[in-house]
């Protein structure tokens, strides 16, 4: 039997009753044995020596019995939950170091988790980027084979995915660049640098395209390169249009040239209105001054007289209308524009008899402003246009008036109003032909619009009501505050 069992047995409440009647029965028998041996008659002397034999005997048996093995028993309980507390304590201790250990080790497995997710999306993007990037994209090993190129390239190129990987990227040359060329661009990525350039390469049906290349090499962490990657923009377009502009260059500075000739003639031709022609009109005009004094009211002296002073005044308006046209500053005077009106007029009045129309006149007294001479071809240009373009309303009213220190003189016509798209643009320099011949007196309403400017005036045109148009010229009165 084993220990433990032979404790439970001693232990056992009838088996410690079954020993007790046993001992008691036992140690009985022998007293009544013993007794009458003994020569014992008296009940007191029985009754101690009974009592004294049955205590002496069961006492010691009870101890062993049943006290003693319980005393070990409750000693023996005693270690073992002594026992037991310490490898609680070890086993809450291991528990604590394992839950701690797992703590950290899902934390720091939390921690990885979270990096790959964001290393994976931030190559998610990457590899987004690269797949919708407008540039060619090549990767290619130590020894120049093409491991992957994006979309652009085979769009661009012609060649697909599978064709391209696994080739060279020579599969591209052109024969545009020489060998020094390339040779130049592979030591400079081989050496770790970076490699930036343009050349031209072929696509697959033939057709040569531009590119401007990034190539770069790819490091491992210990610096050891592993690939090349290049980045390509397609700059074909670009460089036809540069090629477009350096012909458009070269044509403007021939224009230039011709333009630098032209100013140079127009300068020489100034000189001779200035000088050569002006000066022989001049001793005309004197001639035929002398001749008035001499001869008064002949015809034909005074025919000479007025044409002479007319191409006196022509000359001048030539030189004035040369310095505007080269943006020179011209000379202005104090002049009453009501009488350059009338006598610009005047030359019209045969062609308007000959077309039966008619010139009407609504002008103050006096206009006075600051002005050129030159600014009577304002009016002529004007009544010119009118008389070509608007004569089917029979009518022209030159219309004068000033407020606030600004005049207005204006050319009315009856004849089809200007679309407002346009009313700008007939102020553009142009010249007009007609079956292959000069429109108009050849100054334009463009050089109209450079003599206002030169006055610091205002040309332009408006609708008339109910039909027709409103051309204006707007200058400062003479005697304006701050003039």
């Amino acid at each position: 039997m084993a220990p433990e069992q032979t404790k439970q047995s001693y232990l056992n409440p009838r088996h410690l009753l079954l020993v007790m009647l046993l001992a008691v029965f036992s140690i009985e028998g022998i007293i009544m044995i013993l007794l009458p041996q003994l020569g014992v008659h008296s009940l007191w002397t029985e009754a101690l020596i009974d009592g004294g034999l049955l205590s002496a005997v069961l006492f010691p048996v009870i101890y062993l019995v049943f006290f003693r093995p319980l005393v070990n028993h409750i000693r023996e309980r005693e270690r073992a939950e002594e026992a037991l507390k310490t490898l609680h304590g070890e086993l809450e201790e291991r528990v604590r170091q394992r839950t701690q250990e797992l703590h950290q080790l899902n934390k720091s497995l939390t921690e990885e988790i979270e990096v790959r997710t964001q290393v994976e999306e931030e190559l998610r993007k990457l590899t987004q980027a690269v797949e919708q990037s407008s540039a060619s994209i090549v990767i290619t090993d130590t020894r120049g084979r093409i491991e992957y190129v994006n979309p652009k390239f085979t769009r661009l190129t012609g060649y697909t995915f599978q064709e391209a990987v696994g080739k060279n990227p020579r599969i591209l040359k052109s024969g545009l660049q020489p060998k020094s060329f390339y040779e130049n661009l592979w030591n400079t990525i081989t050496s770790g640098k970076e490699w930036r350039g343009e050349f031209g390469n072929r696509k697959k049906n033939g057709e040569i395209y531009w590119e401007s290349a990034t190539i770069a090499p790819v490091k491992s962490a210990n610096g050891k390169i592993t690939h090349f990657v290049a980045v390509k923009d397609d700059i074909t377009r670009e460089r036809a249009d540069q090629e477009a502009l350096k012909k458009s260059e070269q044509e403007l500075r021939q224009l230039t040239t011709k333009l630098t000739d032209a100013n140079n003639l127009k300068t020489l031709l100034l000189d001779i209105l200035t000088h050569d022609l002006k000066n022989p009109a001049g001793v005309i005009m004197g001639l035929a001054e002398v001749l008035r004094n001499q001869y008064p009211g002949d015809e034909m002296v005074e025919t000479v007289f007025n044409s002479s002073t007319s191409l006196l005044q022509v000359i001048d308006n030539a030189t004035a209308l040369a310095g505007i046209s080269m943006e020179e500053q011209i000379q202005l005077e104090t002049l009453d524009l009501v009488p350059m009106i009338h006598e610009s007029a005047r030359e019209f009045e045969s062609i308007l008899q000959a077309k039966g129309l008619t010139l009407e006149f609504d002008l103050p007294e006096r206009l006075l402003a600051e002005a050129n001479p030159i600014l009577a071809e304002v009016f002529k240009n004007y009544l010119s246009n009118a008389i070509k373009y608007a004569a089917e309303g029979k009518t022209f009213l030159f219309r004068g008036s000033v407020e606030d220190f600004l005049i207005e003189v204006a050319l009315v016509d009856y004849g089809q109003t200007i679309p407002e798209a346009d009313r700008e643009k007939i102020f553009t320099r142009s010249i007009q032909l007609e079956n292959g011949h000069r429109k108009g007196r050849g100054l334009g309403l463009a050089i109209v619009r450079k003599i206002a400017e030169a006055h610091g005036a205002v040309a332009g045109v408006r609708p008339n009501e109910p039909t027709g148009n409103c051309f204006f010229l707007q200058i400062p009165e003479s005697g304006k505050p701050g003039q």
